[in-house]
């Protein structure tokens, strides 16, 4: 079974699953995204994660962290419900294809704010897939992962890299291959200095991100109201350089990089000019900014004619090529028409994409992820 080139790799997934207290699927597979309303429903109103077969186009898996559903039927998995303590968190869920020619076989990986938790399922099992393991717990509480996890490929195409956080001061790798789930992580220190933090942030890490640029090369490391730290990433290894580089203040809830990897755009508070609503605080409701990582110019985004800036919390690069970011509670997804522009030209379109009757967006959007197939 050969792997698809890594170049293949870094297509964004075709399939998003969305939405608060009604679920629907946004398809990209066309030249305008197309709103899905027939879909599982499940009640998580954060992050998600989903499966789409880079070769035939097909959904196979979507899941909000609570749920997990068969991308055909649109039907609960056997065994298909995760029973975690919590599914609210920044990155709550990641769905990856296990390595070693199981074509229909899959690591579900589960945060339950605290704690890394991983599952395996198999679509060949029964009418609508089965899960075969059900919450294996990978990392403890003593170890504070918070919200955040990441995958990224190993260089050879086949394995991938779950990254995840160990406080603020360290993010650890676990390489799964064929063989499974090394348990023998590989280390890489990691700092947010005391004298750039917030101080009404604890020193241990709740809400974060771990967000990867679409060449996989950086990667950004995002600690909710303390900042985000720009990395360079060895996917044969799975050392992570850090960079001096910190977005500072109230940012780090989520963010998104641009097609061509030389934008960052983020959530930011505005703390020290004396707000200090929690959630504007950490970045999940707060102003959408775009930081140039070449120039280190940091562009705030106007969203509205009025002024309007705060209420936007997780950005998300889709396949076309576009960054789409939601709102709690708001009726459609915004969108960057033009991401790789630097400042304003990079058109901000607050209404870019309705999402329904009966649909508000989600604190965030889908946990990135990547395709790969042995065929």
């Amino acid at each position: 079974m050969n792997a698809l080139p890594i170049t293949r790799l870094a297509v964004p997934d075709r399939f998003w699953y969305t939405g608060v207290r009604k679920k629907v699927l946004i398809d990209f597979g066309s030249d305008r995204p197309k709103i899905i309303h027939q879909v599982g429903q499940s009640s998580g109103f954060e992050a998600t994660a989903s499966y789409t077969d880079p070769l035939t186009g097909k959904l196979r898996l979507y899941s909000d962290g609570q749920l997990i559903f068969n991308g055909q039927t649109h039907e609960i998995l056997e065994n298909g419900v995760w029973g975690a303590k919590s599914w609210s968190a920044t990155q709550a869920v990641a769905i990856v294809p296990a390595p070693g020619g199981h074509p229909d076989r899959f690591y579900i990986f589960t945060n339950n704010n605290q704690e890394i938790y991983y599952s395996i399922a198999d679509l060949s099992q029964g009418i609508n897939g089965s899960v075969l393991l059900l919450n294996r717990k990978l990392t403890g509480r003593q170890d504070n992962p918070g919200e955040a996890l990441g995958v990224v490929p190993h260089s050879d195409g086949e394995a991938f890299w779950l990254i995840i956080f160990n406080g603020r001061t360290e993010v650890r790798a676990y390489l799964v291959d064929k063989n499974g789930i090394n348990s023998k992580y590989v280390a890489s220190p990691i700092d947010f200095p005391e004298n750039r933090l917030n101080p009404l942030v604890g020193k241990k890490v709740h809400k974060g991100s771990i967000i990867f640029s679409p060449n996989w090369q950086k990667v950004a490391l995002g600690v909710a109201g303390l900042g985000i730290a720009i990395a360079k990433v060895d996917r044969t290894t799975g050392t992570i350089s850090h960079s001096d580089f910190l977005i500072r203040g109230s940012a780090g809830y989520c963010c998104a990089f641009s097609p061509d990897s030389k934008k960052l755009y983020y959530a930011k508070g505005d703390w020290e000019f004396g707000q200090w609503k929690h959630q504007t605080l950490e970045g999940w409701s707060a102003t959408p900014h775009q930081m140039d990582l070449v120039t280190e110019i940091e562009t705030e985004i106007d969203t509205l004619p009025i002024g309007d800036t705060t209420g936007y919390s997780g950005p998300r690069l889709a396949p076309d090529g576009k960054i789409y970011w939601t709102g709690q509670g708001k009726s459609s997804l915004a969108v960057v028409e033009n991401p790789n522009a630097p400042g304003h030209a990079l058109r901000f379109n607050p209404d870019g994409l309705p999402l329904g009757n009966g649909v508000s967006a989600s604190w965030n959007l889908p946990t990135q992820t990547f395709s790969f197939c042995r065929g």
